[in-house]
């Protein structure tokens, strides 16, 4: 087949199950075509090395890459955000617009953002092309949750979702949540396929921790390090994981660690100065993707967190895959669907989100565990994705959705 994935982010972006996914059906013997952005996320500008560009085309592992001109915007600014997804809907309609005697037989949009399926219904509907909705978060829930409040956008938004999510001829969701979701919504149930998320064993290999290691971070081979790897941004709800930390000051050995940026970052610097325990928090900033093993080896366990709410427990948070990979315990400071696959793998411990109580006390609990059983809550959550979420599993079932779609 010749196919076709839209999505606003793509490598070197924080995207690289869409790679992952692009290469694997050009092994399986299908043509395919990335349309994406030049680069700006989660920065909220353009790449160094993408500047000057008004758009890129190069072909990496045979995927051709089309990266398009946006006006880019990573900020809390509803307007920001709102030209960012809409001059990525212009550039790929005018590409679409450009190349319509091209043969394209599937499109995938991925979404967030729900453009990048009004692209894909412009093939639908000038082409008769099908389209598959790769969906990993709900709209317009999620944009509820990120902080938007005007309730007749939202109403907007929703109805065009609906429309969109009706029209797919199928649809590919993270959870059985999403998907009693959509089927709530008027979706078929036929038309809808849970496929959960993946990490790659080859990108996250396991490794010895070192003083080099240690010393790149600013961290101390004798401390307790919690790591939290990902976004810093609004539906994380990070300020409560400050919270926890700051309850724990008796404990110096425990350190948090976050790894990354987002919207929320500086707030979290601020907070953390505010209840002077910035020596018990460090903030790394993003790192490049081969170097994040590193950091994941001189943790002593990996925390995720997000927004207690009806939404997020039926989301399941990508990086619970990427730190089952790296094989290292887990606090789980989420409900639902991500919880239960932490918990059945039996790769960490629980506790509630936005309670700050509950997750100091968890982070003790845990580093008061023999560290053998924290050893062996890492092994398990590695064994249970090698035998369940590998890449080629996982890309196999996503191959045979799209060619019943056709």
């Amino acid at each position: 087949m010749n196919i076709s994935i839209l999505s606003l982010t793509f490598p070197p972006e924080p995207a690289h199950h869409i790679l992952e996914l692009a290469t694997g059906l050009v092994k399986k013997g299908h043509k395919v075509t990335v349309i994406t952005s030049i680069p700006s996320y989660p920065y909220g500008r353009i790449y160094e090395e993408f500047r000057g560009r008004l758009y890129s085309v190069e072909c990496v592992e045979q995927v051709k890459i089309v990266r398009l001109p946006i006006i880019p915007s990573h900020s809390r600014s509803v307007l920001g955000r709102t030209v960012y997804y809409i001059t990525n809907f212009l550039s790929t309609l005018i590409y679409q617009i450009m190349t319509l005697p091209t043969r394209v037989d599937l499109v995938v949009a991925y979404h967030p953002p729900l453009t990048t399926a009004f692209n894909a219904m412009f093939y639908k509907k000038l082409k008769g092309t099908v389209f598959v909705c790769w969906i990993h978060d709900m709209w317009p829930e999620t944009l509820m949750e990120a902080g938007l409040k005007n309730k007749m956008v939202l109403k907007v938004i929703g109805i065009l979702a609906g429309y969109v999510y009706r029209n797919a001829t199928k649809i590919m969701v993270l959870s059985r949540g999403f998907k009693q979701n959509l089927i709530e919504k008027g979706v078929y149930r036929d038309r809808i396929h849970v496929v959960p998320n993946w990490a790659n064993p080859n990108k996250i290999p396991l490794r010895q921790p070192t003083a080099e290691i240690c010393r790149k971070a600013g961290l101390s081979g004798k401390d307790y390090h919690v790591f939290y790897v990902g976004n810093l941004g609004e539906m994380q709800a990070l300020e409560s994981v400050i919270r926890a930390i700051s309850l724990l000051k008796e404990e110096k050995d425990i350190k948090m660690v976050f790894v990354g940026t987002g919207t929320r970052e500086t707030e979290l610097r601020g907070l953390a100065r505010k209840m002077d325990i910035e020596d018990s928090v460090k903030f790394i900033g993003r790192v490049s993707p081969e170097d994040v093993p590193g950091y994941y080896s001189i943790a002593n366990a990996l925390l995720v967190h997000i927004k207690d709410t009806d939404l997020f427990r039926i989301t399941i948070p990508h990086k619970i895959y990427e730190y089952m990979m790296a094989a290292k315990p887990i606090i789980a400071a989420v409900r639902g669907d991500a919880r239960e696959i932490i918990l059945t793998a039996n790769a960490g411990m629980a506790c509630e989100p936005e309670n700050p109580e509950s997750i100091s006390s968890a982070i003790k609990s845990l580093k008061l565990m023999p560290s053998a059983d924290q050893a062996n809550m890492g092994i398990n959550g590695r064994r249970y994705l090698l035998e369940t979420s590998t890449p080629d599993a996982i890309i196999d079932r996503i191959e045979e959705i799209l060619k019943s779609s056709v």
